[in-house]
């Protein structure tokens, strides 16, 4: 009980920092103008605009916010912790009392908190978005598969999302606390992210046996895991499932895997290492 105190205490005390600080403040700027100018680039290009429940369009949000999501919790996680190493703030607030596994989890916690504030917000403006734009686009009234997401659905998705991008918020604090740099960290783990998506998946997808390959890469099992509901059935992510388990199930089960292994990773480097001054980033 004292130490989930103390964790609480000290998220608080990070979210208070954090909002002061002009990172997440860019982050969630430039994400939503990238989202919105994708959002109405879509809907203008599109033949075929129709109505959608609400739910629907803040699940296009989501979906839109999908790709982003890496970024957000990998940028925030590296700044959050990796500001400690760059200013040399660690020892002091280590030292005043604090322990290594409050710290550390608190910060987990309000990166954690920041990602799903900005999905809400992302989740919100799109909706906004979806209804304007069937009023100005002409959209069909209640097309075919109308009201396919219900709320509940739309919850369960979120948690999905939020879950999603865990393993990069762990990623991005193992190499910062492996690197002890700010920028070494975000710049590694955004480097894993790129490098797997846009370069290794594309190239291995035109092999036969790219899909074992896929069932046990990160990105490949976070997309099967945040797929969206009423649209079939499973994702075609590619990935080749073990035992006939569906590919949310076993994304779910890689997704937990590598957040477990990457947890556990960055807790035993920050408890073992020493903690020297300020680096400079």
């Amino acid at each position: 009980m004292a130490m989930a105190m103390q964790v609480a205490l000290l998220t608080r005390w990070e979210w208070f920092k954090l909002r002061r600080r002009w990172v997440p403040w860019i982050v969630l700027g430039f994400v939503l103008v990238i989202v919105q100018l994708i959002f109405w680039l879509v809907a203008t290009l599109s033949d075929d605009v129709s109505y959608q429940s609400p739910a629907e369009n803040i699940a296009n949000g989501l979906g839109f916010s999908a790709f982003f999501g890496p970024f957000i919790a990998v940028i925030l996680a590296a700044a959050v912790l990796g500001g400690e190493y760059g200013w040399g703030t660690l020892r002091p607030v280590l030292s005043k009392g604090a322990g290594r596994w409050p710290f550390l989890f608190s910060k987990v916690a309000v990166v954690v908190l920041v990602t799903v504030s900005i999905l809400i917000i992302l989740s919100i403006t799109v909706m906004i978005s979806g209804f304007i734009a069937e009023a100005v686009l002409t959209a069909d009234p209640q097309a075919e598969g109308y009201g396919a997401i219900s709320w509940v659905d739309l919850l369960a998705l979120f948690g999905r999302m939020v879950y999603g991008f865990v393993p990069y918020i762990m990623l991005a604090l193992f190499l910062v606390v492996l690197t002890a740099s700010n920028g070494v960290g975000i710049g590694l783990s955004l480097g894993y992210y790129i490098a797997e998506s846009v370069i290794l998946v594309p190239i291995l997808a035109i092999f036969d046996w790219s899909d074992q390959v896929f069932a046990y890469l990160l990105g490949p099992n976070v997309n099967a895991w945040q797929s969206v509901p009423g649209n079939g059935g499973d994702p075609a992510s590619g990935i080749a499932t073990i035992g006939g388990m569906s590919e949310m199930a076993h994304g779910a089960i890689f997704v937990t895997i590598y957040t477990v292994a990457l947890a556990a990773g960055a807790v035993a480097l920050f408890l073992r290492r020493d903690i020297a001054g300020a680096k400079g980033g």
